[in-house]
């Protein structure tokens, strides 16, 4: 989450501003998706060149002709009940780029029902042409292949348990007051049509790095946080809601099982990449260069080697995230180096003695217990022993 984060506002986004754009959907095609990785890149093609055409649109009316977008997306899983709900968080320039140069671009209400519209139409169209969405059929069969799996995922995209004795019904709320029916979904630059509901209020200045970093930490955060987490007075297992549902409900309550079946349900297919780049940010595009920032050049040092680091270091991601420098002395306020590893039994003593520690002689356990009898069981009337030549 940090390092991914980190390596997108210190690699991909130059200082533009940035626009999120969430997009979620129906549920069945929100099965579809979860149960076929190809549906949901298809989706995602389509969404991200809905909204880029849209930017360009505009930039041609504005007299900005052969422009481009950027845009990194981060594929979701989850919803805030640790359900199953896989949506995308897409964070776009906020305008143009031609040639490395920017021009912003201005987002209203309207625009967002536009692009609302536009993509629903699209996508949909795209998933009749499979015969994967038929409008007069709202129900819809989970696939026979791997049967267990997709029945935890469809009992997860509706809040339901798949199985146990609680079958088909919601987990128990904690905090439940009056039953309340369910509301359209409203605000500023949003919009919700048919089960797709589309918003693009977030917008982060292109002088907020800090800002910047933060977005991309909570659209890159994992499926659930461990503090959510709580254990009943009987065992099981409450998840703590982020916020208040409008019912009063504040934390759900599983079995141990149910919740493995919920944690399940997210776990993504193998080899599938959650985070997709576009635009001028994608691997290939011939303006990426001009795009991205410029790495900066360092006067070489002893120390450095010829291996790119893939991850960047922990004490490096706790002083952004936390502003904390765990490398510091608390003495004199120089910087811890690595030196090397002394592994040496008689160079430890003696360095710790010569700083006056207190040095106790310590015998290692043994790796393993010795050979035994194979039956662990007492009472066997032979007690057959390894042989030296198991080994």
């Amino acid at each position: 989450m940090s390092d991914t984060a980190a390596h997108l506002v210190d690699h991909i986004f130059k200082e533009v501003p940035v626009r999120q754009w969430v997009l979620s959907f129906p549920f069945r095609l929100r099965y579809l998706m979860a149960y076929d990785p190809n549906i949901q890149s298809r989706v995602l093609e389509i969404t991200v060149r809905s909204i880029s055409s849209f930017y360009k649109q505009k930039a041609k009316r504005l007299g900005i002709a052969s422009a481009e977008t950027g845009a990194v997306t981060v594929i979701q899983r989850f919803g805030g009940s640790v359900n199953l709900n896989p949506h995308f968080h897409m964070l776009f320039t906020d305008g143009v780029m031609k040639l490395g140069e920017f021009a912003t671009m201005q987002v209203s209400d309207e625009d967002v029902h536009f692009v609302c519209q536009r993509l629903k139409t699209r996508i949909i169209r795209a998933l009749q042409k499979r015969g994967l969405w038929d409008k007069d059929d709202e129900n819809f069969e989970l696939a026979q292949d791997k049967l267990a799996l997709n029945q935890m995922m469809g009992g997860s995209l509706q809040n339901r348990l798949a199985f146990g004795e609680k079958k088909g019904q919601k987990p128990a709320q904690v905090g439940k007051v009056i039953e309340r029916p369910w509301a359209l979904p409203s605000g500023p630059r949003m919009s919700y049509q048919d089960g797709f509901s589309l918003h693009a209020n977030v917008k982060i200045g292109r002088k907020n790095r800090e800002g910047l970093e933060r977005l991309a930490r909570y659209v890159a955060r994992p499926a659930y946080a461990k503090d959510r987490v709580e254990r009943g007075k009987e065992g099981q297992i409450l998840w703590r809601l982020k916020k208040q549902w409008s019912d009063g409900t504040t934390h759900l309550r599983f079995s141990e099982e149910e919740f493995l079946e919920r944690l399940i349900s997210l776990i993504p297919p193998p080899r599938i990449n959650l985070i997709r780049y576009h635009g001028v940010f994608s691997p290939r595009h011939r303006e990426r260069h001009l795009s991205i920032p410029q790495k900066k050049l360092k006067r070489p040092t002893l120390r450095d080697t010829e291996r790119l680091e893939y991850r960047t270091p922990w004490a490096v991601l706790l002083k952004r995230v936390f502003k904390s420098e765990v490398l510091q002395c608390e003495k004199c306020k120089n910087k811890y180096e690595y030196v090397c590893e002394i592994t040496n039994p008689y160079i430890i003593k003696k360095m710790l003695t010569h700083l006056g520690f207190t040095i106790e002689s310590v015998t290692p356990s043994p790796p393993r217990a010795p050979p035994c009898s194979i039956y662990a069981t007492s009472g066997h009337e032979h007690d057959q022993r390894v042989s030296d030549d198991f080994f």
